[in-house]
């Protein structure tokens, strides 16, 4: 059975669990919050590196690309017209090859946030570069390849001073040429390197970025479970409100009943009592009449004996003894107390027969109160008893005659046993 005790013990559990799932969630949010600062900072350092690269990168690629003119103009002011065509058309094809590859990183520049289909473009137009950067190198080097022939060639064929000196400024020219190539050749390596960068640094921003996203996952479903247990307890807390209060009901109704019941019993027991005590002083006044109503027709009785009336007497006595035993019980005891009385009246007038056979008669009648239990030890003399007949008569309000000696015992036959 569900107590209150258990209820509130229940409730303070459940209450001390929550404050802990509540500083847990505190706690998880903290951290949460100071990752996501942590990873803000690193993302913004990444960013502003990004940028720089982007921005090096751009200055370096105008630079290469302001070089390569500068020199591939003077080269080709100081060769032939053949191998000027020649060297201006390559120069033009770097140029292109340049200009994409700046595209590519105005694209890689553009797009921080990491979108799919920017950086396969970018890769694409990368992966044009590059392919366009070998043919260069490969036309270039035919073509430096040519011009050295060329130049052998003329050394071989022994020409004039002019022509020599002209050859030997023109492998001069072709040598800076190669170099310059060379130049051009690192760094476009040093962009692609640069080009590179960005995609590491994009990758690890994704990375950072789905930390984050697992880390506010964590803490929303931190959150739910915080909001499903915080409406548990309210549920459990409402339930418990309901309970006591249903109890308290309960509680009063059976208050109400109680004392309603105890009211009525009250009630019925003073009644009960108070029945009681009127059947008590009922029967008491009724036991007094009928004790005094035996005593008067005692005394009337003792009257008439004196007055030589014995049957009257002893019809009255009759009476007397019947009541007093109808009252006290032992009607056989009371009728022998009463046959002996007559007995004594008997003995006072002098008629010794006729109070011979009224102890006759009264040891006949002690005899029945023996075998019915009624002896005197058996009767018990209430408190309120009248006295017995005997006293009664003695005390009788009609005049008594008083012999001048006490009677003498009775004489009884030798053979009487």
């Amino acid at each position: 059975m569900v107590t209150k005790k258990k209820l509130e013990a229940d409730l303070a559990a459940a209450n001390e669990a929550l404050e802990a799932e509540k500083q847990k969630a505190a706690a998880a949010a903290k951290a949460h919050d100071d990752k996501v600062k942590e990873l803000s900072g690193k993302v913004k350092d990444l960013e502003a590196a990004q940028a720089a690269s982007t921005k090096e990168s751009a200055a370096a690629v105008a630079e290469a690309k302001a070089a390569g003119a500068k020199e591939a103009e003077q080269a080709l002011q100081k060769t032939l017209d053949d191998v000027r065509a020649e060297l201006e058309a390559a120069t033009k094809r770097a140029d292109a090859a340049e200009s994409q590859a700046a595209t590519a990183d105005s694209l890689l520049s553009a797009d921080d946030s990491g979108d799919a289909a920017a950086i396969a473009e970018a890769q694409a137009a990368l992966a044009a570069v590059r392919e366009e950067l070998a043919a260069v190198q490969q036309t270039s080097a035919a073509e430096i390849a040519a011009l050295a022939s060329e130049l052998d060639q003329a050394r071989q064929s022994g020409g004039e001073a002019d022509q020599s000196e002209a050859l030997a400024a023109l492998a001069t020219e072709l040598e800076q040429e190669r170099s310059a190539r060379q130049s051009l050749a690192d760094e476009a390596a040093e962009l692609r390197a640069q080009a590179a960068q960005p995609r590491a640094d994009e990758g690890e921003t994704a990375k950072l970025k789905a930390e984050i996203n697992r880390e506010r996952s964590r803490a929303e479903r931190a959150a739910r479970t915080l909001d499903a247990e915080r409406r548990k307890t309210q549920d459990a807390e409402r339930k418990l409100r309901e309970t006591v209060t249903r109890r308290q009901a309960d509680d009063e109704q059976d208050r109400r009943r109680n004392g309603v019941r105890a009211r009525a019993w009250a009630r019925a027991t003073h009644s009960l009592a108070a029945r009681k005590k009127d059947d008590a002083q009922q029967a008491s006044a009724a036991v007094a009449a009928a004790g005094g109503l035996a005593a008067r027709l005692a005394a009337f009785g003792a009257g008439l004996a004196r007055a030589g009336e014995l049957d009257v007497a002893e019809r009255l006595y009759g009476e007397a003894a019947q009541l007093r035993g109808t009252i006290y019980g032992g009607p056989h005891a009371e009728e022998a107390q009463s046959l002996r009385q007559l007995a004594a009246h008997c003995r006072e007038r002098d008629d010794l027969e006729q109070a011979l056979e009224y102890m006759d008669r009264s040891c006949a009648a002690y005899s029945s109160s023996l075998r019915a239990g009624e002896g005197a030890d058996v009767i018990a003399e209430p408190t309120t008893r009248l006295p017995p007949l005997n006293s009664v008569a003695r005390h009788a309000s009609l005049p008594r005659i008083e012999p001048e000696t006490p009677p003498s015992p009775i004489g009884l036959p030798e053979d009487f046993l």
